[in-house]
């Protein structure tokens, strides 16, 4: 390569008050330098010199060329540093922080309901929709009893009941009323009536206490006869099974009309119970019967009135029985569509959680032999997804406390454990990716 040969030429300028001089330099253009002949230049060639002008004082020295100090570096350094860390820390924390939360559903009670018509026809009928064939029609029946007063007024009160007395001796032993029976505890009772007790054997009879004591109370005891000769009360004596003998209010019985209502109540359920075998046997092709009294048809006499003296109230009673019955197999899975039906937004079924149903009659017409009959079902559902559990997008951001006020306000929802990572960041992620629910 030619070398660079830079020449300095005084320029003339016009005369001022200054001293100053401008130096020229003039470079070599390398685009025109052709190596033919180092020591002459051929005529063709032009050497080009481009000026190169220094502005400076007369003898004032070049400038020095400065350098970018450390101290400049580490300030633009230092920002660009601390983004990239701050973007690291970002970045690693939504790559790394996520929530596990794993939850026991509640397992929620059902109770539904829905109605079905039943038609008493012939085969061949052509039902309406919700409707099945069966049978519906009345039967009479009637019934007579008799039940306790239970209204009066105290007149009084005794301490009685009955005890056993033995006869061990070789003779008979007449004991006439009023007998006095001493107890261990020198509790004193009387014999009610006269009794004779045969050699060898016992007899049964009611005694009575001296006084109306309200605490008296007997155990299983033994009791002696003071009045026998001192030589016959280890052989003839009285034995007493505890509560056999006890404190009683006397008193006066008098019917009330709550006396005739439960009459009624009781003969009511008397009459179903009597028909019950004969239905259960005339409609056995049926395996859902279902009766109830006529209570239009039914008709009831008393052989007592309110306020009379009466121990007990005879009532006579007829009635007709309405019969409602069908086979559960025509149906067609009305259990399942009728619990499904009061399943609440978000809840599935538990599998096999049905209960035996239960149908109730609403209405029925003998005559026109139609029935409404309404059918009642238990069950138990859960949340259908996870999703229907808990809605993730609220947990987000959230700190443990919050998540667990929030957990604790879903009913759904038994028990849950929550994990966290890592383990010291107790915070719900900031993407909902990131946060996944778990059925236990």
């Amino acid at each position: 390569m030619p070398t660079k040969e830079i020449k300095k030429v005084p320029i003339r300028r016009p005369r001022r008050s200054t001293k100053a001089s401008v130096a020229v330099k003039r470079n070599l253009s390398e685009e025109t330098i052709h190596v033919v002949n180092l020591k002459k230049p051929l005529a063709s060639e032009r050497v080009i010199e481009r000026p190169t002008f220094d502005i400076r004082q007369k003898d004032e020295p070049m400038p020095e060329i400065k350098h970018w100090s450390f101290k400049l570096y580490r300030k633009i350094a230092i920002p660009f540093i601390l983004v990239a860390i701050v973007i690291l820390a970002v970045v690693a924390y939504f790559a790394m922080v996520k929530l596990e939360v794993v939850v026991t559903p509640k397992v929620m009670p059902i109770k539904a309901s829905s109605s079905f018509s039943v038609y008493d026809r012939p085969d061949n009928f052509n039902l309406p929709a919700s409707s099945v064939l069966g049978i519906v029609r009345e039967m009479e029946t009637d019934y007579s009893g008799s039940y306790q007063t239970t209204g009066g007024e105290v007149t009084g009160a005794e301490v009685s009941g009955r005890v056993v007395i033995v006869n061990n001796y070789v003779k008979d032993q007449p004991l006439v009323a009023t007998t006095r029976l001493l107890t261990a505890s020198n509790q004193l009772l009387r014999l009610r009536d006269t009794v004779v007790v045969p050699a060898g054997g016992s007899v049964e009879a009611n005694v009575y206490g001296e006084s109306a004591d309200p605490s008296f109370t007997l155990a299983d005891s033994r009791l002696t006869i003071p009045g026998l000769w001192a030589g016959l009360q280890d052989k003839i004596y009285a034995e007493a099974r505890a509560g056999a003998v006890t404190y009683k209010e006397i008193r006066k019985n008098i019917v009330t009309q709550a006396d005739l209502d439960r009459a009624v109540a009781g003969a009511k359920q008397a009459l179903l119970e009597k028909a019950t075998a004969d239905i259960e046997s005339v409609y056995s092709a049926y395996d859902e019967k279902l009766y109830e009294l006529d209570d239009k048809s039914t008709a009831f006499s008393f052989n007592a009135k309110v306020g009379e003296e009466k121990s007990e109230i005879g009532i006579t009673m007829n009635s007709k029985i309405i019969v409602v019955a069908f086979k559960k197999s025509s149906l067609v899975n009305l259990n399942q569509t009728t619990l499904e039906s009061g399943l609440k937004d978000g809840q599935a079924l538990v599998e096999d959680s049905a209960s035996k149903p239960s149908f109730k009659v609403t209405s029925a017409d003998t005559v026109n032999n139609i029935a409404e009959v309404e059918l009642l079902v238990d069950g138990s559902s859960t949340a259908k997804s996870n999703n229907d559990l808990i809605d993730r997008q609220k947990l987000i951001g959230l700190n443990r406390k919050q998540i667990e006020s929030y957990l604790s306000g879903l009913e759904n929802i038994a028990s849950y454990e929550l994990h966290f990572t890592p383990s010291f960041l107790e915070i719900a992620p900031q993407l909902v990716d990131r946060i996944t629910v778990t059925v236990k």
